[in-house]
């Protein structure tokens, strides 16, 4: 019962934030073909998957894309976090605007908030001409803050400020520049203790939490590998050129039984690894990576990949624990 009121009210959600974004001028009725179009193109184009907690990502996103507060995104690496990003950013009322991803990441103070709010000419340093900062290229559009985890402490306090005032300075300028954009941020950190800890602002993390939105690893929702990996068999057959059609519910028994520590990306790129290396005869390869403890022996060749002319391509499953 749960389940079917979360997939009501998503078709609810989801017809409305169509027919305002004027993909539809159709009626209350035909709002069950709408949300079916919206889910099938949430997989299609951003490689998603149909289960449980899908359905749930997708009703917050959806949500997220008709607000304009900071949203929040949470989990490990390779869980999709740049990809709900830039769906909520295409979904949103700013999908005509500029969407500006930066990664934080091993970056200095100076060049983080250079990277952010711009320089002047002759501010530091090699800056030899006036440099217009991502939040500046951004305006109208969305910041997406890749790795919010890494910024640090001298950046936060700049980035409080601007998230209070929508406006800022360029390192070295005096003159304040507003603009308007919308804030995505993402980490795999847990931030909630950094805070406790004293690494990242309070302030700062409570003005970017507004509106949560955790993305659980692949381990967690085992029913969507399926979906997901026929959405990543077809993007890299069309990609290599081949055409291949099928994974076979043998494989699918492997795939699902390994707990894939690199989630989706290392899903897709397994994949990949198949249908490039896909030819009339298996290819002599093994592609297997697991943890140091135990491991079963090594798996034999496994034919995963049928095209429509009959060809096969094998795929080296990773090894799963004892």
């Amino acid at each position: 019962m749960a389940s079917e009121a979360l997939d009501e009210e998503l078709r609810m959600l989801e017809f409305k934030l169509a027919r305002a974004r004027g993909m539809t001028s159709l009626g209350h009725a035909s709002y069950l073909g709408v949300a079916a179009y919206i889910s099938a193109l949430l997989t299609s184009k951003y490689g998603f998957g149909h289960g449980a907690a899908a359905k749930k990502i997708r009703k917050q996103a959806l949500a997220a894309a008709n607000a304009e507060a900071c949203v929040l995104l949470t989990g490990e690496s390779g869980t999709g976090k740049n990809i709900l990003a830039r769906a909520i950013h295409n979904w949103s009322e700013r999908k005509d605007g500029p969407f500006v991803a930066i990664n934080c990441v091993g970056l200095s103070k100076e060049l983080l908030e250079s990277e952010l709010f711009g320089h002047e000419k002759g501010a530091f340093t090699g800056a030899h001409q006036l440099k217009k900062g991502k939040v500046e290229l951004a305006h109208g559009g969305t910041v997406f803050l890749d790795e919010l985890g890494d910024i640090l402490s001298e950046v936060q306090a700049k980035l409080l400020r601007f998230l209070q005032e929508r406006e800022f300075e360029r390192v070295g300028g005096t003159k304040s520049i507003r603009v308007d954009v919308r804030i995505v941020a993402a980490t795999n950190r847990d931030i909630a203790a950094y805070v406790q800890d004293g690494r990242f602002r309070e302030d700062l993390y409570h003005r970017l939490n507004v509106i949560p939105i955790r993305l659980p690893p692949l381990r967690e929702r085992k029913e969507d590998i399926a979906d997901l990996s026929q959405f990543f068999l077809k993007r890299f057959s069309l990609d290599a050129k081949k055409n291949f059609t099928e994974i076979t519910n043998e494989a699918l028994e492997k795939l699902t039984g390994y707990n894939w520590p690199g989630n989706v990306r290392e899903l897709a790129n397994v994949i990949e690894h198949a249908v490039v290396l896909g030819s009339d005869c298996f290819p002599q390869y093994q592609w297997a990576r697991g943890p140091p403890r135990a491991v079963l022996p090594a798996p034999g060749r496994l034919a995963v990949l049928r095209s429509q002319r009959g060809r096969w391509a094998t795929l080296r499953v990773p090894r799963l624990e004892v």
